[in-house]
């Protein structure tokens, strides 16, 4: 085929990126036809951001759980940030996505 209406005028490209927002439906997809291909490249990086909201609530099992299962993923113990569903409990400064061990733990405010 004809890639000439894709490939930049001169040089050649080094680097991809691309950030969006996936269903849980297609994180699978997004695995197999993106990342698989991309697989043993040098210099390949990726960042991933978690939201999880349930107005119910989220269960200490399963918080617990995520925290477990991110620490077997990363290596380190992560610092999720929650908060709270009331006003009179603490809330936890911090948008709600992992924290690495260079940023500290997430400061509660009572």
């Amino acid at each position: 085929g004809d890639d000439t209406a894709t490939s930049p005028p001169e040089g050649r490209v080094v680097a991809l990126a691309w950030s969006g927002d996936l269903t849980w439906q297609k994180w699978q997809l997004f695995y197999s036809r993106v990342l698989t291909p991309l697989v043993g490249r040098p210099k390949q990086r990726l960042k991933v951001s978690l939201e999880v909201e349930d107005d119910a609530g989220l269960p200490e099992a399963l918080r617990s759980a995520t925290r477990v299962a991110l620490r077997d993923l990363i290596g380190v113990e992560p610092q999720m940030a929650e908060r709270a569903g009331d006003a009179g409990e603490p809330q936890v400064n911090g948008d709600l996505q992992n924290r690495g061990p260079e940023e500290g733990p997430v400061d509660r405010v009572e």
